[in-house]
């Protein structure tokens, strides 16, 4: 198992904040479905702060584990090619 960090921002016009919350896009969600289909695992993604509905972020933190053995580099390509643009 590897704790893998990540730095990303988003554009939260479109998300009900970043911090899951069942029947509403989250970015949180959105995160964890796309770390999923990467990994073929169910992935728990902490996120180090939280923002409101329609609040943007840039340089946020989060971190999650997983048993893949992608490299960083790997994981980057990889999740940016799952994510929405925004």
């Amino acid at each position: 198992m590897r704790n893998i960090a990540i730095e990303f921002s988003y554009d939260g016009t479109g998300y009900y904040g970043v911090q899951y919350q069942r029947e509403v896009p989250t970015v949180q969600g959105v995160m964890e479905e796309a770390l999923a289909r990467i990994t073929k695992e169910r992935v728990r993604l902490k996120i180090s702060g939280r923002t409101d509905t329609g609040v943007h972020a840039v340089g946020q933190v989060g971190s999650f584990i997983t048993r893949s053995k992608m490299s960083p580099w790997e994981f980057k390509i990889a999740l940016n090619s799952e994510l929405p643009q925004d």
